[in-house]
């Protein structure tokens, strides 16, 4: 596998996917997704390039032109963390789910970003599990590596799929309804399966069929954990080694229904346990509380991916880095011969 660090980078043109769908609140944007990517920016600059065209999305604008989702406020906010000295070789692409041809997987889109570039940098880890042209086609027409910050997903991802400390749990939030689907598929490999929020919600029943399945009691509003459902997860939480978090389990944004939530993001933050957050809404959730993001080994900036990575055991997106490798001349590329 080559890697970012071993590429000759002076003069090229690089194009460098980025994940941009920022989470917004009433007091602006969650940056983590952007602070994440900024490294991998910074260091394509600072080693020489001639230019770097920036590419992402925001949102599902279904392959339309849609004012809210322009990338616009996004640009504003990665050129204020760039030195301006480094403005001149930055290019910005519009939001990619405004053509058709994004996540229709369009082989004519994908040539119509390569033009003109010499290699590819994915650092869109939340989206590698998408089989869209940006991630799947892109790696066919340029030699393609990781960003930094995917590198480290992968590192991650791969211990805690191969050599995890167990007991191993995974907290399911949210209200996406095929996380339910990952349940059987991973049964074997995770010892406890804490399910909160409404995915909970009328499922007790599941309980009977999966002896390592935990199914919280909700309040009579449905929109948080009670208390002893709080209780109960927390004594699971610290009996574990590690535990994956994906989703909140209440509607934490209102101050009544945030005690699960907070709870769960307390209790993972200041247990003896190896922490793995992933999910834009969970990040935000801790971000929410004032959590220290340092006060967790490793917060992700993807939830679907990391969940298809752990059923999967690969990802669409590192399928195409893998075989983008194997089908350039890399001799060309490197700074030094690995």
């Amino acid at each position: 596998m080559y890697y970012l660090k071993a590429l000759d980078l002076r003069d090229k043109k690089v194009l460098l996917r980025m994940d941009l769908d920022l989470p917004e609140n009433q007091d602006g944007f969650d940056t983590t997704r952007l602070e994440y990517g900024l490294p991998t920016l910074q260091y394509l600059l600072k080693r020489g390039v001639a230019e770097v065209k920036v590419i992402g999305h925001r949102g599902r604008p279904g392959g339309k032109t849609v004012r809210k989702l322009k990338l616009a406020p996004i640009i504003d906010l990665i050129k204020e963390r760039i030195d301006e000295k480094y403005h001149s070789k930055l290019v910005f692409e519009e939001n990619l789910r405004f053509a058709p041809g994004e996540e229709k997987n369009l082989k004519t889109f994908a040539k119509k970003l390569a033009k003109g570039y010499d290699i590819y940098v994915n650092e869109a880890f939340a989206t590698a599990h998408r089989e869209h042209a940006s991630i799947v086609t892109l790696p066919t027409l340029l030699p393609t590596v990781m960003g930094r910050q995917f590198e480290k997903e992968m590192k991650v991802l791969r211990q805690i799929l191969y050599a995890p400390k167990r007991p191993l749990t995974l907290i399911l939030g949210g209200a996406k309804e095929e996380k339910l689907e990952y349940l059987d598929k991973l049964f074997e490999h995770f010892n406890v399966f804490l399910v909160g929020g409404k995915l909970a919600q009328g499922r007790k029943d599941m309980e009977e069929t999966n002896r390592k399945l935990i199914v919280g009691d909700l309040t009579e509003d449905g929109l948080d954990l009670n208390q002893d459902t709080i209780e109960q997860f927390d004594r699971f939480i610290k009996a574990s080694e590690t535990v994956i978090w994906n989703g909140p389990v209440g509607k934490y944004e209102d101050p009544a229904h945030q005690a699960g939530t907070e709870a769960i993001a307390n209790s993972v933050a200041r247990s003896k346990v190896f922490s793995y957050v992933c999910g834009g809404d969970t990040e935000a959730a801790i971000t929410h509380f004032g959590l220290e993001h340092k006060m967790f080994n490793h917060i992700s900036t993807g939830g679907g991916a990391v969940m298809s990575y752990l059923v999967d055991g690969t990802l669409p997106g590192l399928q195409a880095i893998e075989a983008s490798q194997q089908s350039f001349d890399w001799d060309k590329l490197l700074e030094f011969v690995i």
